[in-house]
């Protein structure tokens, strides 16, 4: 089969050159265009023996059909059973020879060429697979028919498989995989090119990002070295000086009222009338004073002192003494001035704030430190992106498809092709 091939590739003296990849592009089109007309002949040579097999089949089937019984005296059951098997099998290698020999094999082009013997391959393992009960129940009746048909079947997959393998040794199937081959690469080369693009506008991006921040840096600290954040930092500490001497006025005042404690937690408990006040001062009279806008307190303190001096509260002598000195050191004036004292810093303090309010200074800042660390999560996730890209296209190498066109070409042509790219 195909003998012509011997004398197209009968000799071979290897010749070297090297191409670039758009060189290679016109040298294949070059080479499958020569080998346009070695295709037709084999296409043809196939045809013809694709045709002459299927017509064998078919005389085969005919032939089945009509095939009589060496024994024909075989109960009927036999016979139906006979006679469905083989009107199936008949049937079936009817519609296998139908799909599977198509029209004007010799005009195919190399595309449509190596699909026939694709999809041959398929119907033929269809066949085979939805035949196979029949054929062996026919074993018994017409083995000589059926092994005809199976026979000339075989003859066909031999022609479609010879087809096939002058095409390859062609060098036809070279010429196409490296033509795919070249696609890989140059979707490969556009990928690395795509990817070195956005690596510069990533790293453009990145240095705007930098730059951004620095300038956002450079905007705070001359915040931070001015007047008027020194001013403001200064009224932040008259504030926190407020804070805690108010604390510690506080402090003095809960201190005095300590020693009336047990003796006002025990009276509050005969006095209903002013039981919660008397009950506060006792545990926070830091707070009770605040409350107590009517100083009640002043009336409150002569009636424990007589309770205490008539001892129905209990207390020891020693812990009734300290509380009886206790509240005659509370007095109009003491808690006045403890008021005035408290006002005085409050009022300090709330004027101090409203100063800090009006100042553009914090806003300023916050919107500063906002835009900083903005900046920096920009500048994490441009370093991921980067890394991300360099890592995609040093990952990315056309080695082992140049490698694998030239070996391709090699095995098939009297050439030795070597694939520049650069």
């Amino acid at each position: 089969m195909f003998p012509f091939l011997k004398k197209i590739f009968g000799e071979k003296q290897e010749q070297e050159k090297s191409l670039a990849l758009g060189q290679l592009d016109d040298w294949l089109s070059k080479k499958e265009g020569q080998l346009s007309a070695t295709l037709v002949g084999i296409l043809k040579e196939a045809e013809l023996d694709i045709k002459d097999a299927s017509e064998k089949v078919q005389q085969c089937i005919d032939a089945l059909k009509e095939a009589k019984l060496q024994n024909p005296n075989i109960p009927p059951k036999a016979y139906h059973f006979m006679q469905g098997n083989r009107e199936s099998y008949a049937k079936i290698a009817s519609l296998f020879l139908r799909d599977a020999v198509p029209k004007d094999i010799a005009m195919m082009n190399y595309g449509q060429a190596k699909e026939y013997a694709s999809d041959f391959k398929a119907l033929l393992e269809g066949f085979l697979s939805s035949s196979l009960r029949n054929y062996q129940v026919l074993q018994h009746f017409f083995a000589h028919e059926s092994q005809a048909i199976a026979k000339g079947v075989k003859e066909m997959e031999n022609a479609i498989k010879g087809m096939d393998n002058a095409i390859s040794s062609a060098g036809l199937d070279a010429v196409s995989q490296a033509k795919e081959g070249c696609v890989a690469i140059r979707q490969k080369l556009l990928r690395r090119q795509q990817l070195e693009g956005q690596i510069v506008k990533e790293r453009a991006e990145a240095k705007d990002i930098l730059e951004k921040k620095k300038s956002s840096e450079g905007r705070l600290a001359s915040i931070l070295e001015g007047e008027e954040y020194k001013e403001y930092l200064s009224k932040k500490e008259g504030i926190r000086n407020a804070e805690e001497d108010v604390m510690l006025q506080e402090r003095q005042f809960s201190i005095r009222f300590s020693s009336l404690e047990k003796a006002l937690k025990k009276y509050s408990k005969l006095s209903f009338e002013h039981e919660k006040i008397i009950s506060s001062y006792a545990e926070f009279p830091q707070k009770a004073i605040r409350e107590d806008h009517s100083l009640a307190i002043l009336h409150i303190l002569p009636k424990l002192e007589g309770e205490l001096k008539k001892g129905s509260l209990g207390l020891d002598e020693k812990r009734t003494q300290k509380s009886l000195d206790a509240i005659r050191s509370i007095s109009l004036e003491f808690l006045n001035t403890h008021l005035g004292a408290i006002q005085k810093l409050e009022e300090k303090k709330k004027a101090l704030q409203g100063s800090i309010a009006g100042s553009s200074v914090e806003k300023q800042m916050e919107e500063i430190r906002q835009s900083i660390q903005k900046s920096a999560t920009e500048e994490s996730l441009s370093s991921q992106r980067l890394a991300i890209m360099q890592e995609q296209r040093e990952g990315i190498s056309i080695e082992k498809d140049r490698e694998l066109v030239e070996s391709l070409l090699a095995s098939a042509f009297s050439e030795k092709i070597t694939l520049v790219i650069e």
